[in-house]
């Protein structure tokens, strides 16, 4: 049992536009695949240094965040204890 479907300007025009899609779709393939190559051979280094630098901003600012928090708080405390004592 076959199908077949008579053939009209838009089946002629929707199959070209689905042609040309496969078409740009395998070049859009290959220049990834080139940017990757370029990526490996240049970017590499300065990707590693940008998350280096990122992985440390991120160590550092929660201890940051917490010294200020401890700090904050020994302050307050000591102010609670000089004006109960004066």
């Amino acid at each position: 049992m076959t199908a077949s479907v008579q053939p009209t300007d838009f089946n002629q025009v929707t199959a070209a536009l689905a042609e040309r899609q496969i078409r740009l779709d395998a070049g859009e393939a290959g220049v990834r695949e080139r940017e990757v190559v370029v990526e490996l051979n240049q970017g590499g280094v300065k990707t590693d240094r940008a998350t280096f630098a990122i992985a440390v901003i991120l160590f550092i600012l929660p201890g940051l965040i917490l010294t200020n928090y401890i700090l904050d708080y020994l302050r307050s405390r000591e102010l609670q204890h000089t004006t109960h004592a004066g």
